[in-house]
């Protein structure tokens, strides 16, 4: 049985297959994303907070809500999403997300993503696909894959759970809010981490093309 883990091979064959809609999820809105100086054929942009946030609240939309922002790009049913990150992690929130509203049977993380893409040569475009309309219908809550920020602080000082920060050693340590690569540094409003969490920047694991490190 197929994984919800598939390869950049896995995608080009798949490249214009009316049954798989292919997403770019990028921490860039658009006019600032390196979607616009060229794209994997077909992929539909998409910028992470649009889809995965509530409008006003810091909290995930209703089923309901990212069923119809998933139809407004062509999802169906039956319609398998590949989900590719630019960063890698942005899609991976994207499937994480999609497993807590019930929709995570129609999701496919592309091993490397963009990142990957690239350093394969692989093609891409500067023409932007036209999306028509979906029909899929909202899935059901799981909120299992989370804790919240009550249940973190009752956990303070026990190990339990235990806390990893996949942030930047600089953001780690309190040197900045943003990775290091990001220019202006903004994001978090304060520095330093939660008491008791060990780092482990997500970049430790990926490979020299930026895809998942072998389980072992």
């Amino acid at each position: 049985m197929e994984g919800p883990l598939v390869s950049t091979q896995w995608l080009a064959d798949r490249l214009g297959d009316p049954n798989v809609v292919i997403l770019e999820i990028s921490i860039d809105p658009l006019d600032k994303a390196d979607y616009r100086i060229g794209h994997i054929p077909g992929a539909h942009f998409v910028y992470w907070k649009d889809l995965l946030w509530h409008d006003t609240d810091r909290e995930f939309p209703s089923p309901e809500v990212l069923a119809e922002r998933l139809r407004a790009l062509g999802v169906d049913n039956t319609t398998t999403i590949a989900l590719v990150g630019d960063p890698l992690q942005f899609a991976a929130y994207a499937y994480w997300v999609m497993t807590m509203l019930g929709l995570e049977e129609r999701g496919r993380l592309v091993d490397g993503g963009r990142r990957t893409w690239l350093a394969e040569q692989r093609p891409i475009t500067t023409d932007i696909p036209e999306p028509s309309a979906g029909t899929l219908s909202p899935g059901s809550v799981d909120f299992g894959p989370r804790v919240g920020r009550d249940e973190i602080r009752a956990g303070l000082g026990s190990g339990v759970p235990l806390l990893i920060d996949m942030r930047s050693p600089e953001e780690y340590r309190g040197e900045r809010v943003s990775p290091t690569w990001v220019a202006f540094d903004h994001g978090a409003e304060r520095g330093g981490h939660i008491p008791g969490a060990r780092n482990l920047f997500v970049d430790t694991l990926l490979t020299e093309t930026g895809t998942l490190l072998p389980p072992d």
